[in-house]
């Protein structure tokens, strides 16, 4: 499997765009079946301010506040998506409040790397069509445990 990251920073934060294709990518590898190994997956992934997230979450989604992520997708599952006849396939748009995650990370006793990625791990799995689950969280927790070391992501 081939996965292709636009990545846009609006904000000050320094984020490796290796760190973010690399939990993309543990995602994708950990849902996807073997027949993703032939395509392209495609994702668009903004960081954007906490003005900014808040207004497209009072636009999209009638909520008047600030948020960790913002998944603007095709509304079909993994399964569906694989089932598209081209090679490539794009899954959708990411908007990622580092901000607002790195708030979260404290009040969780966490690291922001581990946030992060688990933030970014939900935001890739609700464009595959999960629903909040025990399936969904263990995944993600899996995924930012895998990334709990990283030192590349300094705000």
């Amino acid at each position: 499997m081939t996965i292709t990251v636009d990545f846009v920073n609006h904000t000050k934060h320094r984020i490796a765009r290796e760190v973010i294709v690399a939990i993309v990518r543990e995602t994708l590898r950990r849902v996807m079946s073997k027949a993703a190994a032939k395509k392209t997956i495609a994702v668009s992934i903004a960081l954007v301010a906490p003005s900014v997230i808040r207004g497209v979450n009072r636009q999209y989604r009638g909520r008047d506040r600030v948020t960790d992520v913002i998944s603007f997708g095709s509304g079909m599952s993994r399964h569906l998506l694989l089932r598209k006849k081209s090679a490539s396939i794009d899954i959708g748009d990411l908007l990622l409040c580092y901000d607002y995650i790195k708030k979260s990370a404290t009040i969780d006793g966490v690291s922001a790397r581990v946030e992060f990625a688990y933030v970014l791990s939900h935001g890739i799995l609700h464009l595959l069509g999960y629903r909040h689950s025990k399936e969904m969280f263990a995944i993600q927790d899996a995924v930012s445990q895998k990334f709990s070391t990283l030192r590349r992501t300094k705000a």
